[in-house]
Parts: C-alpha cells; structure tokens; sequence
C-alpha cells in the first residue's frame, strides 16, 4: 500500500481512522488529527503516517507524565515558503501553514531521522522597514536543537557573548521551561546570525562570479547589467577594469547592481567576508584565486 498526500490521492481512511480511534486528548498541550493531518500534507514525501502517530503519542506521553521540556513549548511554522518572512504577512495573504510544537518535531525526528523546515517567529529589527517586528527566521527543526545546545554550551562555559552573563545558567539551562520565549529569542537569533552570514557569502559570491567573467573577456555578461548601464564598458575596459580591482573598487561596483552596501557597511566587513569566502572555497576555484588577486592588490596599495 502506498502512502499518498492529497495532491497524488484519497487519504488512506483506514489509517485516518486508526489515528482517530487512538489519540485521545491529553491535558491542554496535545497534537490534535486534525493537526497532523495538515502536517501530513507540507511533510517530505517519505514521512508516514507511523511516523506521525508515534510522535503524537510520544509527545503526550510527556504531556500525560508531567515530563516537560522547553522545546516542547516553543511554536513553529512548517508550510511556509522561505519568501514568507514577516508574521503580519500570514494573515495579509492567508498563507498556508500548520502551527505546531518544536517538540513535537522533535519526536518525529527520533522515530523517523526526518528532519522538517520550519519557519520560526522571533522579535528583530526588520532590514526593510528599520523597526521591531515579529520576523519568521527560516531553520530546520534538527538545526535548531543543535543551536540550542551550542547555546547552553555557551552559557555553561561563559563563552562568547555569555562571558559575563552570571544568571543565564540558572534561567536558560537550569530553568528553561519557565523562561522558553527568551530562550527561543537566543536561539532565533544564532539562526539568523548564520542565516544572514550565508546570505552575504551568497552574494558577495554572485558579485565575484561576474566580476571574475568581465576580466576574462565574458562580455556577454553585461546582458545582465543592461537596464543598469545601457552604455557598457568595451570588452577591453571591461577586462582591464575588472582584472585590476581592489576592495574598495569591488565594492563600489557590486553596490551599484548588487546593492552590497545593504549587507557591509564598511570595507572590513566586507573584506572579512571575502576572507571567509576564500576559506570556504576548498576546491580552490578560480573565483577563489580572483579573490585572493582582488584582497592581495589592496593589501599592496594601502
């Protein structure tokens, strides 16, 4: 027997059934059928309905036991797309989601090894508007655990931000239970701190693969920039301009098309990014030795 979601076929009545006949509610924190069906139709193909019941039952039985862990209380978002990045949008456009228990997830992971994305609602300085707002941070439900841990990690060794913070032990590690929303807003924010990390890799990245092209001589390559300047270099200013860059050269440019300046403020941060990019590029390309060129020329000049 094959198991379909709505959009290959009829639900299996059988098993919605058998989820029906078994799942009965537990104290007032408890994943409804109605819940996991919707969950069923955002899973990954090779999520079952096993799967779904024995995290339900897993997680009531914490519920039934008294046996509650911070994870447990933190809401998340699974449906949504990674566009979907402001909560107030949810309801705007009436999006399609399911609001569900990490720890839940959680249990789903342990008896399936079926990791889900999730969307993850935390306080934070929108880019767009400059003001406080409820944002959805896009993460995995694993990658969240692991952020967790790496936070108590921190706070029980005073590493790092938490060098110096004396009670965080006791309310974050020892307490979490009773002080989850804060707990979540530290982890949301080293997700969003990676997040936004591999967003300004992305596109410093894109900015190098053209710039790297033009020096070549890959004048089609202006077909992108267009709309932007009608009145492209010729193809020997552009391979001379682009084979000579510095940092500061680099970054005036990809903030024209790339808008670069919306992620680095200044060229060290700039620069400690391509550091970085450098770094990761372990096939050593030849992006990778462009950007050595362009980081060894101004270490040159300055």
């Amino acid at each position: 027997m094959e198991w379909l979601r709505p959009d290959q076929g009829e639900f299996m009545t059988e098993i919605l059934k058998l989820v029906s006949d078994n799942a009965d509610p537990i104290n007032d924190c408890k994943i409804s059928n109605e819940i996991i069906k919707t969950l069923y139709t955002f899973s990954h193909i090779n999520v079952r309905w096993s799967h779904l019941f024995h995290a339900q039952r897993t997680f009531h039985y914490r519920q039934y036991n008294d046996y509650k862990r911070w994870i447990g209380l933190v809401t998340v978002y699974v449906g949504l797309s990674t566009w979907d990045k402001n909560l107030a949008d949810l309801k705007t456009y009436n999006l399609p989601y399911v609001e569900i228990p990490l720890g839940y997830l959680e249990d789903l992971f342990d008896c399936s090894s079926i990791e889900m994305n999730i969307g993850i609602p935390y306080q934070s300085i929108s880019r767009e508007t400059g003001e406080l707002s409820t944002l959805i941070i896009h993460s995995t439900s694993l990658d969240f655990i692991r952020k967790s841990n790496t936070l108590d990690s921190d706070i029980q060794n005073r590493e790092g931000a938490y060098e110096h913070k004396d009670n965080h032990y006791e309310k974050y590690v020892l307490n979490a239970v009773d002080n989850f929303a804060n707990k979540k807003q530290l982890v949301a924010k080293l997700i969003s701190e990676a997040t936004e990390e591999d967003e300004c890799i992305e596109v410093v990245w894109a900015a190098l693969s053209f710039a790297y092209g033009l020096s070549i001589g890959r004048y089609e390559l202006f077909d992108f920039f267009r709309n932007k300047y009608p009145n492209a270099m010729s193809k020997e200013e552009s391979e001379t301009y682009f084979s000579n860059l510095t940092v500061k050269d680099f970054y005036i440019w990809s903030s024209d098309y790339f808008v670069m300046n919306a992620y680095f403020k200044t060229l060290e941060e700039l620069t400690t990014i391509l550091e970085v990019c450098i770094k990761h590029d372990e096939n050593a390309s030849d992006i990778f030795e462009y950007a050595q060129e362009i980081l060894e020329r101004s270490k040159i000049l300055h």
